[in-house]
C-alpha cells in the first residue's frame, strides 16, 4: 500500500474508530462492502433478486430460488490498493438451500505515526469473516431466509471480533414471462465489535426493495430499486439497477448509489460459457481533500461455477407445468390404447369366423375359409 504520510486507510478510516476510550463508534465489515460483481454493477440493487448464489448477501431470502450446486470466487480491488478475496459454495437441498462462504478483506500496510512523527515502524490491519446462509420457499412465492457471520477483525494491534445475523423474505408472483417480486432484510443484529476497551456495534441496516423481470427466448430484462436505512449512520441510501441478458449468454449492467461516500454510477458485464458465468463490476469512487489523490476506482471480477447434479425442488409454477405436460402425455396414452384395442379387437372378430382350426394324429392344420367369387378360382386380395 501506498506509504503516505498519515497512516492511509488504516488511519484515515479505521484507527479513529478506536481511538477514542469508551466510545461506541461504527465499523465497516468485509461483508458490507460491495463483494459481487453481478449487485454491484446494477448499483447494488439486490434486496428483491432471487435466484443467485452471492445474493444471499444483501437478502438470504433470495436462496430459496436457488436450483443448483455452485461455486463462486470473486476478487476485488477497493480505495487505495486494498483488496477482498470471498469464496461461496453454494447447495441445494429438498427442503431449502444452503451456502457455505468466506471473505478475507486486506486493509494494506502504513507507517505508524507517533506524536505527528513517523516512527518508520509499519502497521498493518486486515479483515477475515465467514457466513452461512440458509433460504427456502415456504409457499406459493413466499421466500425466507437467514445468514448468521462471524467476524475477526486486526487493526494494528488491535483484535477484535464478532457474530451477527441477517433476516430476510421476498415475495415473488410470476405471470407467464414477467415476474415481480418484493424483498425486506435486515442486517448485522449481532454483538458488537471489541477492541481492548474500546466498542464498536455492528453496522445493523434496514432494508426493502422491488425487482421486475421479463423475458423470451432472446432477452431477459431485471430492473430492480432499493432503499436501505443504517441504524447508525441515520440517512436513507437507495439503489437502482439494470441488467439486460441477450441470448443468456452476454449480460450488461448499469446501476446508480444514492448517499454514498465513494461512487454513484456502476456498471458491469457478464458472460455465460457452457457452466461457467464471468461477471464483471467497475464503480468510479472518488473522494475529496487531502485524500482525493489516493482513492482509486474499484475493479470486482468473478467467476461461477454450476454444477448440473443436485437436489431438485419444484415450484409452484414448475408443478403446474409438470401437471399440465403429464395430462397431456396420459390423454395420448389413452388414445393409443384406445386405437389397439379396436384394432385387436377388430382381428380376433374376423378371425374367429374365418380361421378353423383341425387338429390330426400328425399334425395342427388352421383352415382358412375363403369366398371366391361365383365362377372364380381367382383368391381375392382381402
Amino acid at each position: 500500500m501506498k506509504k503516505i504520510k498519515i497512516v492511509s486507510t488504516i488511519a484515515a478510516i479505521i484507527l479513529p474508530l478506536v481511538g477514542f476510550a469508551g466510545a461506541a463508534v461504527d465499523v465497516v465489515t468485509p461483508f458490507e462492502i460491495p463483494v459481487a460483481p453481478r449487485a454491484l454493477g446494477m448499483g447494488g440493487a439486490f434486496i428483491a433478486v432471487p435466484g443467485d448464489i452471492n445474493g444471499f448477501l444483501y437478502n438470504p431470502a433470495g436462496l430459496g430460488y436457488v436450483r443448483y450446486y455452485g461455486i463462486s470466487a470473486i476478487h476485488n480491488t477497493w480505495i487505495w490498493d486494498t483488496y477482498k478475496s470471498y469464496l461461496a459454495f453454494g447447495i441445494p437441498r429438498r427442503y431449502g438451500t444452503f451456502v457455505l462462504s468466506g471473505i478475507y478483506f486486506n486493509e494494506g500496510e502504513a507507517i505508524e505515526m507517533e506524536g505527528g512523527t513517523p516512527t518508520g515502524e509499519e502497521v498493518r490491519a486486515f479483515m477475515s469473516g465467514l457466513a452461512a446462509g440458509y433460504g427456502v420457499e415456504v409457499k406459493d412465492g413466499l421466500l425466507v431466509g437467514v445468514t448468521g457471520k462471524f467476524i475477526y477483525s486486526y487493526l494494528a494491534g488491535y483484535y477484535g471480533s464478532s457474530i451477527a445475523l441477517d433476516m430476510g423474505l421476498i415475495w415473488c408472483k410470476r405471470m407467464d414471462n414477467r415476474r415481480v417480486s418484493l424483498g425486506l432484510v435486515l442486517q448485522n443484529a449481532g454483538t458488537g465489535m471489541k477492541y481492548r476497551e474500546k466498542y464498536s456495534p455492528q453496522p445493523m441496516n434496514v432494508g426493502a426493495g422491488v425487482a421486475f423481470a421479463v423475458w423470451n427466448p432472446n432477452v431477459c430484462l431485471n430492473i430492480a430499486a432499493d432503499v436501505n436505512y443504517p441504524y447508525w449512520g441515520g440517512v436513507f441510501r437507495y439503489n437502482v439497477g439494470a441488467e439486460l441478458w441477450v441470448k443468456n449468454v452476454i449480460a450488461l449492467r448499469a446501476g446508480y448509489r444514492g448517499g454514498y461516500d465513494l461512487s454513484n454510477y456502476t456498471f458491469g458485464v457478464g458472460l455465460k460459457v457452457n457452466k461457467f458465468i464471468l461477471d464483471y463490476a467497475y464503480a468510479p469512487n472518488y473522494a475529496t481533500g487531502e485524500y482525493a489523490d489516493y482513492v482509486n476506482p474499484s475493479h470486482k471480477l468473478g467467476i461461477t461455477y454450476l454444477f448440473t447434479k443436485g437436489a431438485v425442488r419444484i415450484v409452484p409454477e414448475q408443478m403446474e407445468e409438470i401437471k399440465k405436460a403429464i395430462e397431456e402425455s396420459e390423454a395420448r396414452i389413452r388414445e393409443d390404447i384406445t386405437s389397439v384395442k379396436l384394432s385387436v379387437d377388430e382381428v380376433e372378430k374376423k378371425l374367429d369366423t374365418i380361421l378353423e382350426t383341425m387338429v390330426t394324429p400328425d399334425e395342427i392344420l388352421h383352415m382358412l375359409t375363403i369366398h371366391f367369387p361365383f365362377g372364380s378360382a381367382v383368391i381375392p386380395d382381402e
